[in-house]
């Protein structure tokens, strides 16, 4: 792959670059609930939900978030008292990210508007042809996985599961506000399965077997149920496997598309060379 097929890949990485090279540039705005204030420099409450959203886990990670906030803002001070921002370096480092950056949202935009077409039998053939790609290597479980963020509407969904079915419990709760996640008939990893708790439980349970509720992280509780193993080194059916397939064969597709896009302007560009 040439770099500039990495520039989609890298846009997140030169984003954030470039956010912390250019605070500097920022023009002070109206704020409202005010978190933390560095000079003019201001993280407020409205900034946090955009970054780490409000779901029952906010709370792990906004003392965090903010934290990484203030020790960006006193470096960057430091990095203007010590003349960083002045060096040769850094004017560079920024004239470059700046094309990166731009040549990664041009790229984005492209396939944005000329977005891959994905039809079943694409998928099926590449999964036919790449099999060995797809052969599992740790191993793999199938579940039916729902969170919670309380734990009387897990245990509430746990014994109407257990005195029905899956679907039907889906059904009970199909309005509920205080679901989290909800995976049906899922294929998850070995790494996948956290904390080391719910891993445990899970490898101990019996084909449709249900779980216990377990907190998984504060305010976040799960119930899992065990539906079918796959061993490290077996190839699991395309229909379990789709996801995967689907994101393999896109990512496929999308670089023949960004590489054809790039030729084409290559072809477009009046270039000269040294030995011409």
């Amino acid at each position: 792959m040439t770099n500039s097929l990495k520039l989609l890949k890298n846009s997140a990485y030169i984003a954030a670059l470039l956010t912390l090279l250019l605070v500097a540039c920022e023009q002070k705005r109206e704020i409202g609930d005010e978190v933390v204030r560095i000079d003019d420099a201001v993280l407020t409450e409205e900034d946090i939900e955009k970054e780490i959203g409000e779901g029952a886990s906010r709370s792990m990670y906004r003392e965090q978030f903010i934290n990484d906030w203030i020790e960006k803002e006193v470096l960057y001070r430091k990095a203007i008292e010590e003349g960083v921002t002045e060096s040769d370096y850094y004017v560079g480092l920024i004239d470059n990210s700046k094309k990166e950056l731009a040549g990664a949202i041009l790229i984005e935009k492209y396939l944005k508007e000329n977005p891959v077409n994905i039809e079943e039998n694409d998928l099926i053939d590449f999964y036919d042809k790449y099999k060995q790609d797809f052969v599992l290597q740790q191993d793999a479980y199938i579940l039916n996985y729902i969170s919670f963020n309380n734990s009387e509407s897990a245990r509430e969904f746990r014994r109407i599961l257990i005195e029905s079915d899956w679907n039907r419990a889906l059904n009970v709760f199909r309005d509920n506000k205080s679901i989290i996640e909800n995976e049906t008939d899922k294929l998850f990893y070995d790494y996948q399965i956290t904390p080391v708790a719910l891993n445990r439980i899970v490898k101990n349970l019996y084909e449709n077997e249900v779980s216990v509720v377990t907190e998984v992280n504060p305010g976040k509780y799960v119930v899992a149920q065990f539906l079918k193993k796959y061993e490290k080194g077996t190839l699991p059916e395309y229909r379990i496997v789709k996801d995967v397939v689907y994101e393999r064969y896109r990512q496929y597709k999308q670089k023949e598309k960004i590489k054809e896009y790039i030729e084409r302007l290559v072809m477009e560009t009046e270039i000269k060379r040294e030995s011409e």
